[in-house]
């Protein structure tokens, strides 16, 4: 099968999930279809983040985190007065959160995206959205009114060869994208690319693994970093940054209880 055929296929395969997801009356993802839904009615509206990587990687049925969404609206005061409306609490950098039944729900205005505001990045449309995220493997958004998968060229290679780099390094919160770098490693067995590989040395040079083990804690109920040994792995990763490469750097951390991603 040629490369191109198959990411067609895992393009479609995705499609379906996140379709499905929108369309299951199970564990209250009705709830989550009704808020996108009425969100709708102020602009256009796209999931974002981690939950279309997510399952692209383990399907459906593991799917149990927070979904985040993106709406384009032409008042961003009427999206504030609906959020007030409908019991949403705000949280940081301009969103709201809600409570669905089984679901945590995040959304954004466009207007309020902080690559944007910060002058990094151009946002005008929800498709410029992909120019914004700190990991390569979110460069995706799926838009609600469209039905329509937006990517980057390569996404579908990058996750294939599970090669994670980053897109946009200027970010509000680069120690926590050090750690979740780990320990998207240690779950879905992926290889820093040269950029990250530096980031998340240079995070530890700064912090230290123990301020890594006490943020992750802090942050996640299901913890990792203190399973690894913290000392091979930074004098690994500062023999690499030494050295230069341009090739992946491979931690060697996968979990063998993880869920094995689809092929």
């Amino acid at each position: 099968m040629s490369a191109h055929r198959h990411q067609r296929l895992d393009r479609r395969r995705l499609k379906e999930r996140v379709d499905y997801f929108f369309s299951s009356n199970v564990r209250s993802r009705t709830q989550v279809a009704e808020f996108a839904t009425r969100m709708s009615e102020l602009g256009e509206v796209a999931v974002v983040g981690g939950m279309l990587r997510n399952l692209f990687l383990e399907g459906n049925r593991e799917f149990t985190s927070d979904v985040d969404f993106v709406i384009d609206c032409s008042s961003v005061s009427e999206f504030e007065r609906t959020m007030i409306v409908i019991g949403a609490k705000q949280n940081r950098f301009g969103g709201f959160g809600v409570s669905l039944g089984k679901w945590e729900v995040d959304i954004w205005p466009l207007q309020r995206t902080w690559a944007a505001m910060k002058g990094y990045v151009e946002v005008k449309k929800l498709a410029d959205l992909l120019k914004v995220t700190f990991f390569n493997w979110d460069e995706i958004i799926y838009e609600l009114n469209s039905h329509e998968l937006i990517t980057a060229p390569n996404y579908f290679e990058w996750i294939a060869n599970r090669l994670l780099e980053i897109n946009l390094e200027p970010n509000p919160n680069p120690l926590g994208n050090a750690i979740r770098s780990i320990r998207y490693a240690w779950r879905w067995n992926a290889e820093f690319g040269p950029c990250l590989a530096n980031h998340v040395y240079s995070q530890l040079h700064e912090h230290g693994w123990e301020k890594f083990v006490h943020n992750e804690s802090l942050s996640f109920s299901h913890r990792v970093l203190d399973r690894l040994n913290g000392s091979e792995l930074i004098e690994r990763l500062r023999n690499y940054v030494q050295s230069q490469s341009r090739m992946p750097f491979k931690l060697g951390i996968r979990s063998h209880q993880a869920p094995l991603p689809f092929g």
